[in-house]
């Protein structure tokens, strides 16, 4: 029996297509369940804990790293103030959850924006400068973002 070979365009190509991207984003959807619960084998006498909140972490970490593959890989430009729009985000998330109870996802409501605005700020004139120049803008950036958590304006201090 020969293997069935699928032609591009073709309505079986388009279902095979389709099925294999169902299947993906179920696999997706699903393995997160799978670690709901905190698990830590211990492998060669050093124990690693596996669950949904080191699941978090890596995921956050793999939308920084393609934040930076985009600028730098296709684009081109040296940015080295990478770490403060990634630190604005996930510092404003941590104000709204832990001193207002917002819950995790709807802090996206606020960050999402907020972060867009702060890029447009230093992107808008940013696209005028190359080389150096932009990398010594963003390295500011990156410098000063720890002075402006250590002063810690926005949070409660009750």
């Amino acid at each position: 029996m020969s293997p069935r070979v699928l032609v591009q365009g073709t309505p079986a190509q388009r279902r095979y297509t389709r099925i294999s991207w169902g299947h993906f984003v179920l696999l997706v959807a699903l393995v997160p369940f799978a670690f709901a619960d905190t698990w830590a084998p211990t492998i060669f006498g050093d124990t690693y804990t596996i669950g949904m909140d080191n699941l978090l972490h890596a995921i956050a970490w793999m939308v920084a790293v393609l934040g930076l593959n985009l600028l730098i890989g296709y684009s081109g430009q040296i940015s080295l103030g990478h770490s403060f729009f990634v630190g604005l985000g996930a510092y404003l998330s941590g104000v709204l959850m832990v001193s207002y109870d917002w819950p995790f996802l709807a802090t996206f409501l606020v960050v999402i924006p907020v972060c867009f605005v702060f890029g447009m700020i230093v992107g808008v004139p940013a696209l005028r400068i190359k080389g150096l120049y932009l990398a010594l803008v963003t390295l500011v950036l990156a410098t000063i973002f720890p002075t402006l958590v250590r002063l810690d304006a926005w949070s409660d201090k009750t």
